[in-house]
């Protein structure tokens, strides 16, 4: 553990605590406050005490919370410096707590210039990779790249998930997959996930024009690959891209969006609703406020918002809700995969309720009225029986990336061998049912064509 980060764990731990204690004496004041107007006069002598000595408490709680917070802090620092202990990120354990702390409070740490806080980054088996010396890092890169980017909360190591028990061991993943299937070169894009869904889209595309300029091999086809929130960004940097003339977005053959709420998340709106309800009371405005901490790309998942915006930036130019809706970009084909908990993705329940974080419908970009995101039909698809989360890995949603991706092959690539079709034709293609890989989940997978 880096001494930084000790020191910043220690203070976010204790600005939570004394959040805490700040919102028991508030919901105690009020609630007090409440019983002094129904009693009246009559409890002014009992008012006079009980004031003034609640105040003294809470204060010295809080007091007592952030003195010892920062005390602990300064000592785990110390201790992690003498240990010579390395980043907690560097952890599978620490990785995944900073990343659902980004996910919750990441634009809070990016204003304070936090070290949790992540910053837009190449990464590439763990590690963080400088796009200035990509042809040291990766010495045997080709010229079909991959580049998948996570969603809210998640990291670079969350496309491992559930390796051990599809495949039988860690670390697999679909690029690892992909790069055995069909020679491509997988990247993974790590980035703080509490922020606008444009401020990361923007870094993006910077991110990408200078991939894409120091590749080893000349680029014969970049695809973008995102999960969740990660697809916003996705078309954020390909809008931003394409209205600077941005050379990447020449190179890019195809995007790929699994489980990406396009016209938003109910849960991410639900939580919004609850929060202005509690806010309406006194007593429950301090819960109010826990559930309106979340940070702003929680509220950018409310709609599916993606900032249109230049490089100089007009914050009020956000694309929200049903007031615009931004349009796919022109430069690539577009593939959209929506999961459900429902074993038929076409039933009632598979529509609403959808994988539980996202309706089939905003993941495919087909909503009620006059929300919509124009998706051809037959490059979208639906697979029932699975979670939001087994996207990230399961290999029958696998099965349908292959299928999209050996349809439009590069031809320097050499796919031969079990897996590795020459002909793309071999591949199922969309409409197949994929079969499952596990025995303990029936997965039913269908076109959306015409629905």
């Amino acid at each position: 553990m880096a001494k930084s980060e000790a020191r910043a764990l220690a203070e976010v731990a204790t600005e939570s605590s004394t959040f805490g204690a700040r919102s028991v004496q508030h919901v105690h004041r009020s609630i007090a406050g409440r019983v002094w107007r129904v009693a009246g006069p009559v409890a002014a002598p009992v008012r006079v005490f009980h004031d003034p000595i609640s105040a003294v408490v809470h204060t010295s709680v809080r007091v007592g919370l952030h003195v010892g917070g920062t005390a602990a802090g300064l000592a785990l620092g110390a201790a992690s410096h003498l240990a010579g202990w390395g980043p907690v990120s560097d952890t599978p354990t620490g990785d995944f707590t900073i990343g659902v702390l980004n996910g919750f409070a990441g634009d809070r740490l990016h204003r304070v210039a936090s070290p949790l806080a992540f910053e837009l980054s190449l990464r590439h088996e763990g590690r963080t990779i400088d796009p200035d010396r990509l042809g040291e890092a990766l010495p045997t890169a080709g010229g079909d790249v991959v580049v998948f980017l996570h969603g809210l909360v998640e990291t670079d190591r969350s496309w491992t998930w559930g390796s051990e028990r599809y495949h039988g061991r860690p670390g697999v993943s679909f690029g690892s997959r992909l790069a055995d299937d069909l020679g491509m070169t997988p990247l993974y894009v790590r980035y703080n996930t509490g922020r606008r869904v444009g401020e990361n889209g923007a870094e993006l595309d910077q991110l990408l024009e200078a991939v894409v300029g120091a590749w080893p091999v000349p680029v014969e086809r970049l695809t973008l690959v995102g999960h969740s929130m990660g697809g916003l960004v996705v078309r954020s940097a390909l809008h931003r891209g394409e209205a600077r003339g941005a050379a990447w977005t020449d190179s890019v053959r195809q995007a790929v969006y699994l489980g990406t709420p396009h016209l938003g998340a109910p849960l991410a709106r639900g939580v919004h609703h609850l929060g202005q309800a509690l806010g309406s009371l006194p007593e429950t405005r301090p819960f109010a406020r826990v559930l309106h901490r979340p940070g702003t790309g929680i509220d950018d998942l409310r709609h599916g918002t993606v900032w249109a915006g230049d490089d100089e930036g007009d914050p009020d130019r956000w694309f929200v809700g049903d007031l615009h809706e931004l349009p796919l970009a022109a430069s690539c084909r577009h593939n959209a995969l929506a999961v459900c908990l429902s074993e038929r993705p076409e039933s009632l329940s598979g529509r609403l309720v959808g994988d539980l974080l996202v309706e089939t419908t905003s993941a495919t970009g087909r909503g009620r009225g006059d929300r919509r995101i124009a998706f051809d039909p037959q490059d979208c698809a639906a697979v029932g029986g699975l979670s939001h989360f087994a996207l990230l890995n399961h290999p029958t949603v696998y099965d349908q990336l292959l299928a999209w991706l050996a349809r439009d092959p590069v031809r320097s690539v050499a796919a031969t061998g079990p897996g590795n079709p020459s002909d793309p034709t071999d591949q199922p293609q969309d409409g197949d049912h994929a079969q499952g890989h596990d025995g303990d989940e029936d997965e039913h997978q269908q076109p959306l064509a015409g629905t």
